[in-house]
C-alpha cells in the first residue's frame, strides 16, 4: 500500500510537519508524532527544542514520506528558494528557472546554472594547484586544505584574493597555514618547536620561516 512507505515500531505511517524557528529557518520533516517532529526540526534548523516557534501538520506533503519533498512541490505550495548562482528569489511567479533536485539547488536560468558549475570547477582547479605548490615547498605535509581569502588593498581600493593552504606536519598539534608564495608561514606558538625541528630535518632547506608575530 502507498501509505506503507515507512513505518515506525508502532506501525504508524510517517506524517509531514512544517516547522519554523521564528527567524529565517523553516523546514519540513516527517515523523509519527508532533513531539518527534519538533525534535527533528530543532536538529534540522540547529536550534533548541524550546526555541522552535511552531511545528504543525502539513498533510499536503504526506505523500512524499520519508522525504525530502521535491523542490517543485514546495514552490507550488508557496515556498521560495534562492538561486544558488545569483541569489535571486525563485517562487511560483517565476519562470525559466532550473531545479537540480539531486543537489537540492535552484537556478534562475540555465545560464546561471552553467556559470555556477563553471565557477566551482575553476575553484577546484585553484585548490589543486595550491596543494601542488604547497607540497613542493613542504614535502611530507599532510591533511592539506586549500582555501582563499579576500583582502582589501586600501592604496588601490580593490579587493584581492590570495590562495592559502592549511596542513599538518610531524609533531604538530594545530598545524600550519601558508599563503602560496609567501616567505613566512603562520602557525600556533605551541607548534613552533616542532616546525623548526621539521625544517631542520631538511623538508627542504628553503622552507619558509615562521613570522615573529606567529611565533610569539
Amino acid at each position: 500500500m502507498a501509505d506503507e512507505k515507512r513505518k515506525d515500531k508502532g506501525d504508524r505511517p510517517l506524517k509531514a510537519y512544517q516547522a519554523s524557528d521564528g527567524d529565517e529557518d523553516e523546514c519540513i520533516v516527517f515523523a509519527t508524532t508532533g513531539v518527534a517532529a519538533r525534535r527533528m526540526a530543532a536538529n534540522e534548523m540547529d536550534c533548541e527544542f524550546e526555541t522552535v516557534e511552531y511545528c504543525r501538520r502539513a498533510p499536503q506533503f504526506d505523500q512524499y514520506a520519508p522525504g525530502p519533498v521535491p523542490i517543485q512541490a514546495m514552490i507550488d505550495a508557496g515556498w521560495w528558494w534562492t538561486c544558488a548562482a545569483t541569489s535571486e528569489r525563485i517562487d511560483s511567479d517565476c519562470t525559466g528557472y532550473v531545479i537540480d533536485e539531486a543537489r537540492r539547488l535552484v537556478f534562475a536560468s540555465p545560464w546561471a546554472r552553467l556559470d555556477y558549475f563553471a565557477e566551482r570547477g575553476a575553484e577546484e582547479a585553484d585548490k589543486a594547484l595550491s596543494i601542488r605548490e604547497c607540497l613542493m615547498v613542504f614535502p611530507g605535509a599532510s591533511e592539506l586544505n586549500a582555501y582563499q581569502t579576500s583582502d582589501y588593498d586600501y592604496d588601490e581600493k580593490v579587493w584581492r584574493c590570495r590562495r592559502h593552504v592549511g596542513f599538518m606536519f610531524p609533531g604538530a598539534k594545530y598545524g600550519c597555514h601558508w599563503a602560496v608564495g609567501a616567505e613566512t608561514a603562520r602557525l600556533h606558538a605551541d607548534d613552533v618547536a616542532a616546525y623548526r625541528a621539521w625544517k631542520a630535518a631538511g623538508y627542504p632547506s628553503e622552507m619558509p620561516t615562521i613570522s615573529q608575530s606567529a611565533a610569539a
